[in-house]
């Protein structure tokens, strides 16, 4: 909803809340949320942003997708599945959310998706961790946001998953000096 809209509400409901007033008493309480919605202020996303994404519609993806996220430097955030990073920054967090679904969708990925964007869960300390999947998978080389609880096979297939050449049962984690083949 953008300000002239809710503009043209609030004056809708200037004129019409008299009439009803007459016919009904109003509760106080049912109207404060509204007043409290209507002065919120818009937060326009910036690169260094962190934020939590989370996908509502298909509920099966929400274990690849529901993660903190941070807007890199770009003002773009890598988001699984989808070739190419979203613009985040200078919108809002709905703003974002009809972004994204608008990219899945355009993508072939989800029919219907619908998402949530918001501040991070984990507070102020939210460090985001990345990782470089290469080898005979799909998209070598890329970088993918690692998000609490993703699993090897997701990192794989966050990068295009395995070519044809693969073999899927001799995978090499490497962290640091540790190697360990899976």
């Amino acid at each position: 909803m953008n300000l002239s809209t809710l503009i043209l509400c609030i004056a809708c409901l200037a004129l019409v809340s008299p009439s009803i007033a007459q016919e009904k008493p109003s509760k106080p309480a049912a109207v404060e949320p509204e007043k409290e919605k209507a002065a919120k202020p818009l937060i326009m996303l910036k690169p260094g942003d962190p934020l939590t994404i989370e996908i509502l519609k298909p509920a099966s993806e929400a274990p690849n997708i529901n993660s903190n996220y941070t807007i890199s430097a770009k003002g773009e955030i890598k988001m699984p599945r989808l070739e190419t990073p979203i613009q985040a920054a200078g919108l809002t967090h709905e703003d974002l959310a009809r972004q994204l679904e608008t990219a899945y969708r355009s993508a072939g990925i989800f029919k219907e998706p619908s998402f949530k964007v918001g501040e991070p869960k984990s507070g102020c300390d939210f460090v985001p961790h990345t990782g470089t999947v290469t080898g005979e998978v799909k998209c070598g080389g890329k970088e993918v946001m690692l998000r609490s609880g993703m699993t090897l096979y997701q990192a794989i297939m966050a990068a295009g998953g395995f070519t044809e050449f693969a073999k899927a049962t001799r995978v090499k984690l490497i962290r640091g000096k540790n190697e360990t083949i899976y």
